[in-house]
């Protein structure tokens, strides 16, 4: 017997596998992510610490892309997640920029600006921007001294105190004020000791049960929301910068 209907289906059953591979690369046409370019700028390059420092990201494809989010890493951190290199996060403009305010300590701040992909963009990385910061001004310290021991073999002490992060070094130099300021001795500052100043407490809702820290007016220093169980409120408590420590105040 002859295959008179091989023919047909054979062609069919090509022309399906053929028009089913068409369906498939037009598809992936269709939702191919668009390449972009993201770059990185900073309002200065050289600052002092505790000095505000707005990032600027601005990513094109060429065009300005309006929609998307945008992450701004340490460039030298292995990776850029919360608490392991991420400083922050911004959302698009529609004219394509995205905008981060922080404050950072001494040395130099290397950072990169990380776009997100979405359906429509493909991810894009800037070059790494470095940023100087200075030490911060000079704040006064005060001295205090002590003494031990009996007439002809005294012990002096004596202790420096400041106010900042930066740890004191130096040296203190021991005067005989009865002899027109003859010095006596020097000792070399040792290792520091830091404590906290004592608490200050801020009034806000009854029954706080819940926060948030979070820069809320972009101004570089975070805030804090604070959810009130008990009558269904929130309080905001605005930071305030004050000699290189933060404030909390409504």
């Amino acid at each position: 017997m002859r295959p008179t209907l091989a023919t047909p289906f054979a062609r069919l059953r090509a022309l399906t596998v053929t028009l089913g591979l068409f369906f498939s690369v037009a598809a992936v046409q269709a939702f191919a992510a668009t390449p972009t370019t993201t770059t990185l700028t900073a309002s200065s390059n050289n600052v002092t610490a505790g000095a505000v420092v707005t990032l600027t990201a601005t990513v094109t494809n060429p065009a300005p892309v309006a929609h998307g989010t945008v992450v701004f890493c340490n460039a030298l951190a292995s990776e850029c997640t919360p608490g392991r290199g991420i400083y922050g996060s911004s959302q698009l403009t529609s004219g394509g920029s995205a905008a981060l305010r922080l404050r950072f300590g001494t040395g130099v701040v290397n950072v990169q600006a990380r776009f997100l992909p979405t359906n429509a963009n493909a991810a894009s990385t800037s070059l790494t921007n470095s940023i100087s910061v200075g030490a911060g001004p000079s704040y006064t310290s005060s001295t205090s001294l002590a003494k031990s021991g009996a007439t002809g073999n005294y012990t002096l002490s004596g202790t420096v105190t400041g106010f900042g992060s930066g740890s004191l070094q130096g040296s203190v130099s021991f005067i005989d004020t009865t002899s027109s300021n003859l010095q006596i001795g020097t000792a070399v500052l040792g290792t520091p000791l830091q404590s906290l100043a004592a608490p200050v407490s801020y009034g806000v809702g009854n029954s706080p049960n819940a926060a948030v820290v979070a820069d809320l007016n972009g101004d570089g220093i975070q805030d804090i929301v604070e959810a009130n169980y008990a009558n269904n409120s929130l309080s905001v408590l605005l930071g305030k910068a004050a000699i290189r420590r933060r404030n909390w105040g409504l």
